[in-house]
C-alpha cells in the first residue's frame, strides 16, 4: 500500500508545481518565497571552519594565486596590519574561495585562526573565541582581558585572521576588536573579512584593496557543471545526442553561481535522460528570480525534483538552528520517530535507509559533510535552511525566542514545531522579566493541541518551564519530543506527558545546571521507536519494564547500568543498542538467550556475570558470533567470585567467540588456564584495535603465560590501547623488538603452540609494513609489549618488574598509568629513565622505590604522583616545569616530593626567573606547608590559575607565612579546599586576593564560616561543610552560587530578592534537607534567572571522586 501511495505523490508532483505556480504571488507577504520568515533566527548562521570541503576550486586558481602571493610576498607584505574584504552575494563562493586562501597561505604565518562571525558582531565574544584558538603565550595571566591575552600572543609573531560570514559593522566594536592586533610590532599581518555587504566590505578595508568576487563565466560554470554531473569518469560523448546543449542552456540561466550550479547539477546527474533535463530546463520556478542576484528560485527547483521521501527528509531539518551541526545517526534517528523511513524492502532496516537517505541528500548538494571520518558532523548552507524553512512554512514553523514579540498570530495548519531560546534572556533580571512577558504572549497566538512535533532549544530555556507549560498544555497529540536543556520535570512542561500513548520519538538533553526528571509512563508508550538519553544524567525509575515496548530500535544513554537494569531484553528484537548485560541478575529474564534474540545489536556490549554461565550450551545461546554489527565488546568474570573451575570457564570463554569484525575486546577475571583459540590460534580476529586483558588467575594455576599473552599481543598490529591487570604469571615487563625469534614447541602450551608455528611472521596486509615482530622468548615470566603502543596502564601487578632496557621502546608511547605496582620502578637505574621520552601523560599511583623522578621526560604536560613513598621531584621536578612544557601537577600521599623545594626555588636567580617560560596552570596537593611558601608561590606566580588544597587530615589553619605566600600567587582565578578533617578557617585576607572567581569549599566538617570573601569573586560552591550556619555577606560580584548536603544553613541571609547581589543569576541548593531553606529557594524561581526546578539528590562520593582526580579510582581496582 506504501508503495502504491508513493507512486501516487510522484504523479501528483506536477500537479502541485501547477498549484505551486498559481498560489506563490498569492502567499502573504511574511512568508515570501524569496524572504525570511520571521520564524528564523537572523542572529545565527552556520559556523563555517577553515577544513576545504570542495577540493578543486573552479574558475578562480589565477585569482587565487594572486591573492596568495600579495599576502606573502607581494603589495601586502610590507603593511602593518592589512584587513582584505572578500565581498559578493549568498552562493557566490565566498567561504571557499577563502579557505582555499587560507590553506595555501597558512604556513607562511606563525598564528593563523578563523572565526565564523555571523550576525552578532561582539568584539567580546569575538575575542574570547579567537583567544580559544590560539597557542598559548609565556607568563600569561589568565586574569587578563582577552584582548589583552591577544596581544601578548602576537607579540613579534605574523598573524592571519579570517573573519567569515560578516553581517554587522559596528564602529566602536571593530575599532576594539582590532585593537590588540595592531600592536603585534611585525610586517604583513592579515585580517581578512568575507562578506555578502559591499557597505560593510569599504568599512572595514584598510586600503582600497576588496576583492569582489564575479560569477563563473560560462567555460568556468560548464567545467563546474560538468564535474557535478559527470563525477569526472565520463564525458558527453557518453550520453544521448542533445544532452549537451540542454546542459549548456541550463548552466546559462545558473548565472555563474557556484551554490547553484552544484546544486542543480547533482540534481541532474540521478537522471542523465534528455527527456528529465528538458523538463528542468522549460520549469516556470525560473521565471520567480527577483533578481540577478536571487538563486533562491534555482534551489527550489532542485528541490522540486528530488524524490518526495528526500523532500519530507529535507524540510523537517527547518526545526534545528542555522547553526546547528547535525550527526548523521541524530537525523536518522529523527526520521524514524517521524515516519520518514517505512520500507517494503525486507532487506533494508530503518536506518540502512536512513543512511542512504542521507548519502543522496549530500549527493543533491543539501548537505555537506566536515571532515572525512565516518562520524563527521553534517552542515546545510544558509540558502538551504532558508529553502527548508520556506517550503515547509505552511506545516513546520522555528520560532525564535528574540522574535516572539513581532509575530501576530501562528497558522493553524502548524503540525511541527520548535522554540530556541536565547542565552541573553537570562543574562540580567531585567531581560528575564521582559521574556517572561513576551514568551506569555505564545498561548495565545498557537494551536497546541494540533502539534505533532515538539523540540525546545536553549541551555537556559528551563527558566521558563511554567510558561511552557501554559503554552503547550493542550499538546495532546505529540509523536515526537526533543528538549535540549531540560532542567525541569518533563510533566511540568508537558502536562498531558503521560497520554502520549502515540509518541514515536523522545530525547532528552539535560542542562548544565540541573537534571530533568522522567515519569515511569514512558514504559507505556508501546509505539515509541527511539528513546535518546544519552544527556540526561537523571535517575530513571523505569528501564527495568521496558521489555513492553516491543518497537524500541534505539534506547541511548549516558551510563551502561541502565541497559543491565531490562527484564526480558530480548523481547526487544529490534533493539540495536545494550551496552550491559548482567547474566542471571535475576532468577529469570537475564540468561544469555536473551542476547541471542537480539541480532541487530551494534556498537558495544558488556556481558558480565560470566561465571555463572554454567556450561558451553548457556555460551552458545549468546551467538555472539553472529552479531556482525558490534564493534566493541566485554566480557568479565567477577573478581570476587569465591568458586572458580579454570576448566568450565576456558570452555565457556572457547565458545564466546565474537564476530570477525571486532575491534575493541576486554576481557576481565577470566580463570581459564589459557587464551582461547579465536584469540592466540587461529588468527580470525586481526582486526583488534584496543585489548585489555585481566586475568585473575589462581597462584597455583599455570595460566597465561609472558609468552603466550606476548603471541596475542603479535596479533594485533593496529593495537595503541593497552591496559593490563593482575598477571600473576608474567614477573617482568619488556618491549618486543622488531625481529623474529624461534622457540622450541616442547615449551609452549598447545594453543600457544598453534599460534607460533603461524605467527613467526605478522600477517602483511593489516599493516602494510615488511615487519616481523618477536612473538616468543626463552622466558614464560616475561611480557614483551608491541611498540605501537600509545596508551598503556597497568594495573594491581604487585610483584612486576621491568626487564633490562624498561619501556623505553615503546617510542609512540604518549600515557601511561601505574598503579599498585610497587616494585615496577625499584629496579630502575638512576643512570637512565625507563620511559620513552614521547611521553604526555604520567599517573603514578603506589610505585614504590624510587628517589626520584625519571629524566629525561621532555614532552611531559600531564603528572600525577599518590601514595609514592618516598619520591622527591627534586631537580627533575624544576627541569620539567622550567621546559614549560608542564601544564597539571596533582601531588598526595607522597610527603617527601616537594622537600628541599624552598631552598631550590630561594637560589633561583630573581632575573633568570623572569625569562623562565613556567606555563603549570593546575597545581593540586596535600602538601600545605611546602607549596605554600613564598620562593615557590613567586615562581608560580605568573602562571598558576588554579588551586587545589585538599586530602589533609591534619591541618587544622593556615599559618600567617602561608597566607602570605597565597597573596603571591597573582593570577589565581579559581581556589578549591577540599576534605580537610580538622580545618576550621579559610585563609584569612582572602578577601584580598582580587583576581579569584572561582571558590569551591568540599568536605570541610570543621569550618564554621566563610569570613570575608573577595569582590572579585563570580562562583562560590559549597558542598559537605556541616558546620557553616550562615554564607555571610556576599559579594556584589557573585553570579552563580552553589549550596550542597550543608545541613546546618538553615536560610538565605536575607530572604528578599533585593538582599541578594544583583548580579545573581543563578542559585542551585542540593541535598540539604532543611525545608525552609527549600521553600526560600523556590520562592525565588522567576524572580533569579536560573533557579533549578527540584532540589536533587547528590552522591558526595562524586565531589570526592572530582577532587581526587583519576588516580582515586584505581584505590578499589
Amino acid at each position: 500500500m506504501s508503495k502504491k501511495m508513493s507512486e501516487i505523490v510522484e504523479q501528483l508532483k506536477p500537479v502541485c508545481d501547477a498549484v505551486d505556480r498559481i498560489l506563490g504571488p498569492l502567499q502573504p507577504s511574511g512568508h515570501s518565497k524569496n524572504a525570511k520568515t520571521q520564524c528564523i533566527d537572523l542572529e545565527k548562521r552556520p559556523k563555517t571552519t577553515p577544513t576545504i570541503i570542495e577540493p578543486e576550486l573552479f574558475g578562480r586558481k589565477d585569482l587565487k594565486r594572486i591573492v596568495a602571493d600579495e599576502i606573502m610576498i607581494g603589495k601586502y607584505r610590507d603593511n602593518d596590519l592589512t584587513v582584505l574584504p572578500i565581498v559578493g552575494p549568498g552562493g557566490i563562493g565566498k567561504t571557499t574561495f577563502t579557505q582555499h586562501i587560507y590553506e595555501e597561505v597558512k604556513n607562511h604565518f606563525q598564528i593563523s585562526v578563523w572565526i565564523c562571525v555571523s550576525q552578532n558582531f561582539n568584539a567580546n565574544v569575538l575575542a574570547k573565541e579567537i583567544v580559544e584558538k590560539m597557542p598559548k603565550g609565556n607568563n600569561e595571566k589568565e586574569n587578563e582581558s582577552d584582548q589583552e591575552k591577544i596581544e601578548k600572543r602576537i607579540q613579534s609573531q605574523q598573524f592571519l585572521l579570517v573573519l567569515d560570514d560578516v553581517w554587522e559593522y559596528h564602529e566602536d566594536e571593530w575599532k576594539t576588536l582590532l585593537a590588540p592586533f595592531r600592536k603585534s610590532g611585525t610586517k604583513g599581518n592579515m585580517v581578512i573579512v568575507t562578506t555578502r555587504k559591499q557597505k560593510i566590505a569599504k568599512m572595514v578595508e584598510s586600503t582600497d584593496c576588496s576583492i569582489k568576487l564575479d560569477r563563473l563565466d560560462h567555460e568556468d560554470s560548464m567545467r563546474l557543471f560538468q564535474a557535478c554531473v559527470f563525477d569526472n569518469k565520463k564525458t558527453w560523448e557518453d550520453y544521448p545526442s542533445g544532452l549537451q546543449k540542454v546542459g549548456v542552456d541550463i548552466v546559462n540561466r545558473l548565472k555563474g553561481f557556484p551554490l547553484a550550479i552544484k546544486t542543480v547539477g547533482r540534481l541532474l546527474r540521478n537522471k542523465l535522460t534528455l527527456d528529465r533535463w528538458t523538463r528542468v530546463y522549460e520549469s516556470k520556478e525560473w521565471e520567480l528570480q527577483s533578481n540577478d542576484d536571487d538563486i533562491m528560485p534555482v534551489l527550489k527547483l532542485s528541490y522540486n525534483y528530488l524524490p518526495f521521501h528526500l523532500q519530507q527528509c529535507f524540510s523537517y531539518c527547518a526545526l534545528f538552528p542555522e547553526d546547528y551541526r547535525f550527526c548523521g545517526q541524530e537525523l536518522i534517528n529523527l526520521w524514524i520517530g517521524l515516519g520518514l523511513l517505512g520500507t517494503d524492502d525486507q532487506n533494508k532496516t530503518m536506518e540502512y535507509l536512513g543512511l542512504e537517505y542521507l548519502d543522496q541528500l549530500v549527493d543533491n548538494g543539501f548537505f555537506e559533510q566536515v571532515g572525512k571520518e565516518h562520524d563527521s558532523p553534517y552542515v546545510m548552507h544558509d540558502l538551504l535552511h532558508e529553502l527548508a524553512t520556506n517550503i515547509s512554512s505552511h506545516e513546520i514553523r522555528c520560532l525564535n525566542s528574540s522574535t516572539l514579540s513581532s509575530i501576530n498570530e501562528i497558522p493553524k495548519s502548524i503540525r511541527h514545531m520548535s522554540i530556541i531560546v536565547d542565552n541573553r534572556h537570562v543574562e540580567n533580571r531585567i531581560a528575564f522579566e521582559n521574556h517572561k512577558k513576551d514568551l506569555s504572549t505564545l498561548g495565545n497566538k498557537l494551536k497546541a493541541g494540533n502539534l505533532r512535533t515538539i523540540m525546545l532549544f536553549g541551555e537556559y530555556h528551563g527558566c521558563f518551564y511554567k510558561i511552557f507549560g501554559d503554552v503547550l498544555i493542550d499538546a495532546k497529540s505529540l509523536r515526537v519530543i526533543f528538549l535540549s536543556g531540560a532542567s525541569y520535570d518533563v510533566g511540568d512542561v508537558l502536562c498531558n506527558f503521560s497520554e502520549l500513548v502515540h509518541l514515536r520519538y523522545l530525547r532528552i538533553e539535560d542542562s548544565r545546571m540541573c537534571g530533568a526528571s522522567l515519569p515511569n509512563s514512558i514504559t507505556r508508550f508501546y509505539h515509541l521507536l527511539v528513546l535518546d538519553l544519552q544527556e540526561h544524567y537523571g535517575e530513571l525509575g523505569f528501564p527495568r519494564d521496558m521489555g513492553n515496548l516491543l518497537k524500541l530500535r534505539h534506547f541511548l544513554v549516558h551510563d551502561d547500568n541502565i541497559h543491565s537494569s531490562i527484564f526480558e531484553v530480548g523481547k526487544l528484537n529490534f533493539l540495536h543498542e545494550l551496552r550491559k548485560f548482567e547474566v542471571k541478575r535475576e532468577m529469570k529474564g537475564f540468561d544469555l538467550e536473551q542476547i541471542g534474540r537480539l541480532l541487530v545489536l551494534r556498537g558495544s556490549l558488556g556481558i558480565y556475570n560470566l561465571e555463572k554461565v554454567e556450561g558451553i550450551k548457556e555460551a552458545n545461546d549468546a551467538k555472539l558470533a553472529y552479531l556482525n554489527h558490534l564493534d566493541s565488546l566485554v566480557l568479565d568474570w567477577d573478581n570476587e567470585r569465591c568458586n572458580r573451575d579454570p576448566i568450565r570457564e576456558g570452555n565457556v570463554l572457547e565458545n564466546l567467540k565474537p564476530h570477525d569484525n571486532i575491534r575493541e575486546l576486554h576481557i576481565a577475571g577470566h580463570g581459564g588456564v589459557s587464551c582461547p583459540n579465536w584469540l592466540s590460534g587461529d588468527l580470525s580476529i586481526r582486526n583488534l584495535e584496543s585489548l585489555l586483558i585481566k586475568y585473575e588467575l589462581e597462584i597455583n594455576s599455570c595460566g597465561a603465560s609472558g609468552r603466550e599473552l606476548t603471541q596475542v599481543l603479535s596479533h594485533l598490529p593496529k593495537l595503541s590501547i593497552l591496559v593490563i591487570r593482575k598477571c600473576q604469571n608474567v614477573a617482568r615487563l619488556g618491549v618486543a623488538e622488531q625481529r623474529t625469534i624461534t622457540t622450541p614447541e616442547s615449551s609452549l602450551s598447545p594453543s600457544a603452540n598453534k599460534a607460533a608455528k603461524t605467527l613467526t611472521t605478522i600477517p602483511q596486509q593489516q599493516t602494510g609494513e615488511a615487519e616481523e615482530m618477536e612473538t616468543a622468548t626463552a622466558d614464560d615470566g616475561l611480557l614483551l609489549l608491541p611498540p605501537q603502543i600509545k596508551v598503556f596502564e597497568i594495573r594491581k601487578w604487585r610483584e612486576l618488574s621491568l626487564d633490562s632496557g624498561g619501556i623505553q621502546g615503546l617510542l609512540s608511547l604518549q600515557t601511561l598509568g601505574i598503579y599498585d605496582c610497587p616494585k615496577l620502578l625499584c629496579s630502575s637505574s638512576s643512570s637512565y629513565s625507563p620511559f620513552s621520552t614521547s611521553l604526555q601523560t604520567l599517573d603514578l599511583w603506589n610505585v614504590k622505590g624510587m628517589e626520584t623522578l625519571p629524566s629525561p621526560l621532555p614532552n611531559l604536560t600531564w603528572l600525577s604522583i599518590t601514595s609514592c613513598g618516598n619520591l622527591r621531584g627534586g631537580e627533575v621536578l624544576w627541569d620539567l616545569l622550567a621546559q614549560g612544557n608542564l601544564t597539571f601537577l596533582s601531588v598526595h600521599k607522597t610527603p617527601n616530593f616537594f622537600l628541599g623545594s624552598e631552598q631550590s626555588c630561594s637560589q633561583v636567580d630573581e632575573q633568570e626567573d623572569m625569562h623562565r617560560s613556567w606555563r603549570l596552570q593546575v597545581l593540586s596537593t596535600d602538601d600545605f606547608a611546602r607549596v605554600l611558601a613564598a620562593p615557590v608561590c613567586h615562581l608560580l606566580s605568573s602562571s598558576l590559575t588554579k588551586l587545589s588544597l585538599g586530602w589533609n587530615t591534619e591541618v587544622e589553619c593556615f599559618t600567617m607565612e602561608q597566607e602570605k605566600a597565597l597573596h603571591i600567587l597573582k593570577s589565581i582565578e579559581d581556589l578549591e579546599i577540599w576534605s580537610c578533617e580538622e580545618l576550621q578557617s579559610l585563609p584569612v585576607g582572602l578577601s584580598q586576593i582580587p583576581t579569584i572567581k572561582t571558590l569551591r569549599i568540599y568536605d570541610c566538617p570543621a569550618i564554621s564560616s566563610l569570613g570575608n570573601l573577595p569582590n572579585s569573586l563570580q562562583q562560590l560552591d559549597i558542598s559537605s561543610c556541616q558546620a557553616i550556619t550562615s554564607l555571610g555577606t556576599l559579594p556584589d560580584s557573585l553570579q552563580q552560587l552553589e549550596i550542597s548536603s550543608c545541613p546546618s544553613i538553615s536560610s538565605l541571609d536575607g530572604t528578599t530578592i533585593h538582599s541578594l547581589p544583583t548580579s545573581l543569576r543563578e542559585i542551585d541548593v542540593r541535598n540539604c534537607g532543611n525545608e525552609e531553606l527549600k521553600r526560600q529557594c523556590r520562592k525565588l524561581q522567576g524572580t533569579i534567572p536560573i533557579v533549578p526546578c527540584r532540589v536533587l539528590i547528590v552522591l558526595l562520593c562524586l565531589h570526592l571522586l572530582l577532587r581526587l582526580g583519576t588516580y582515586y579510582k584505581y584505590t578499589t581496582g
